[in-house]
């Protein structure tokens, strides 16, 4: 739950109890309780890019910086984990800390068109620090600026293609940002960039392959099997 005033959150930080893999890649998402029942709704993170943070084998205790995603919160939020991909031989058993408090519970979905299902009356265990912003007005005019640049923003969007049929889980890498994302069931990404930009597309048991974007809004791929 929030305290009284618009906040800025600013690092995040959770307890590892067990990770048998070499490293997770996980994207952390903050969502508004405007969804079904007080479950995720709205995402609150409008930056465009992805937060993206490593849990390694030894890691005891996770931190990410969230200063540069400026989210904003005045209510309350939801904070979840999403497994984007495991890294070495080992089966995925990953478990956090937990809190006993029953105030939301912990909620699951196992792909980004599926339904949030109530998993538990118990809540991850994590660590927010944030910043007071001074007044509401300061936030309505970081909104108002925020939503203008965010429509001059230039995005590349497109299929990944395999073998005629469109592919899942492919990485789509931005270069010169790092942003990271992923195709969705349908075959379809988007992201951000800039003329002359490099992304890069991945995946287990494909080429790899790099591609310069020049004046185009819409790059479809074909991959081909890495023999």
């Amino acid at each position: 739950m929030v305290k009284k005033g618009i906040r800025r959150l600013d690092r995040l930080s959770f307890e590892v109890w067990y990770n048998p893999s070499d490293s997770l890649l996980l994207r952390v998402n903050v969502y508004d309780t405007d969804g079904p029942a007080g479950k995720p709704g709205t995402n609150l993170n409008k930056s465009g890019h992805n937060m993206l943070c490593t849990v390694r084998k030894d890691d005891r205790f996770v931190s990410l910086d969230l200063k540069p995603f400026d989210i904003y919160v005045k209510d309350d939020f939801i904070v979840s984990l999403e497994l984007l991909k495991i890294y070495g031989e080992s089966e995925l058993g990953l478990a956090l800390a937990g809190a006993g408090q029953e105030h939301y519970g912990s909620f699951r979905k196992y792909v980004s068109q599926d339904k949030w299902e109530k998993l538990d009356d118990r809540n991850m265990a994590y660590k927010l620090e944030t910043s007071l912003l001074v007044s509401e007005k300061v936030a309505q005019r970081f909104e108002k600026r925020k939503s203008k640049k965010e429509r001059k923003q230039q995005t590349v969007s497109g299929f990944v293609i395999f073998r005629g049929k469109m592919i899942s889980e492919v990485q789509v890498v931005n270069n010169r940002t790092k942003e990271l994302v992923l195709t969705d069931e349908k075959g379809r990404y988007r992201i951000p960039i800039r003329n002359n930009d490099i992304l890069t597309f991945s995946k287990d048991g494909l080429k790899t392959k790099h591609l310069q974007i020049k004046d185009k809004f819409t790059v479809n791929v074909i991959m081909e099997p890495n023999e």
